[in-house]
Parts: structure tokens; sequence; C-alpha cells
């Protein structure tokens, strides 16, 4: 079968049984459309970096984009990232994309919230038997973001402990 999307995207209109074929329309800006034969497969979990900081071309501002918290190590790969993008030289603001973030582990949104507070609580999270403090660990924060004013952005992919970091 052919598919064809609209600018709602892919989503959805690739998925099928590893292995199967699919042939999609596609068409690129000022050109006619083409077809494209795919084979199905599972994507590895790991195949897309669930950290990736840059600068904003041009300014002093970083881009640090956070896919998920569902990672055990993601505290130290958003600390490496952040290192990195300090060692080229002081940033003037950051902000956190977390808007693909559908959630993940409470306490790993906790420690990479240390990156960026040091120390404090958001709040707590309740259920019908327990109830818990959300504790942000002191001693975290990554030298250099003392000073750096930080924004968040949200939207409809953000989920869980995604929207506990924003509010964090």
């Amino acid at each position: 079968d052919t598919v064809a999307f609209g600018p709602e995207g892919p989503e959805g209109a690739v998925r099928g049984l590893p292995g199967t074929q699919l042939l999609l329309a596609v068409r690129s800006p000022g050109d006619p459309v083409r077809e494209v034969q795919l084979t199905r497969r599972v994507i590895p979990a790991d195949a897309f970096p669930p950290v990736e900081a840059r600068r904003l071309a041009g300014t002093q501002v970083g881009l640090l984009l956070i896919d998920t918290f569902a990672r055990e190590d993601l505290t130290t790969l958003v600390r490496d990232q952040l290192d990195d993008l300090l060692a080229r030289g002081p940033l003037d603001g950051l902000i956190i994309d977390v808007r693909d973030n559908g959630g993940g582990f409470i306490e790993v949104m906790l420690d990479t919230l240390g990156l960026f507070a040091d120390g404090g609580s958001i709040g707590s999270s309740a259920s019908r038997r327990t109830r818990e403090e959300l504790t942000i660990p002191a001693g975290q924060l990554v030298p250099g973001l003392e000073d750096v004013p930080l924004a968040v952005l949200i939207g409809a992919g953000t989920a869980s402990a995604a929207e506990m970091f924003a509010a964090g």
C-alpha cells in the first residue's frame, strides 16, 4: 500500500509488523511526489540520544533537549552535555526542552533537577496508600549555571516526570 500523510506527520502511518514493506509517497517543497519503499524494523530505544546540548547560533544561549527520564544514567548524560556546553564559555541563558519527554523515573528526574537547583522541594506525590516528598538533592549544581536564567519548554508530549521537572 502507498501511504500519504498530511502536516500532522507520519506518526502511526508507518507503524506495523517488523519485516513488512511500506511504500511512502513523499513530497519535498518544489519537487513532485516520489515513492520510497521501506522495510519496517524495530527501532532500539538507544537509537537516538536522550540528551543533546548546543548553543543557539550567534548567541550565548544554550539549548538542552531531554527526551526521557527513563534512563538510570540520564543525570550523567545531562551533566556531560552541560559541561561540554560550558567549556565553550559562559551562558547568558539556558532553554531546557522537554516537549517530547513522556516522563520516566521520578528519582532520575529529581537528580537531574539537582543539576540546576541546589536542593529544595517541588512538592509531593501521593497515591491512595502513600505520600512521597519530591526533594531535589543538594550539592549537585553544575558549576557555571548558578546565576544563568532558565526557561523550560513544554508541550502536548510532556508527561509525568517531565511535567514535574518543568514545575520544579
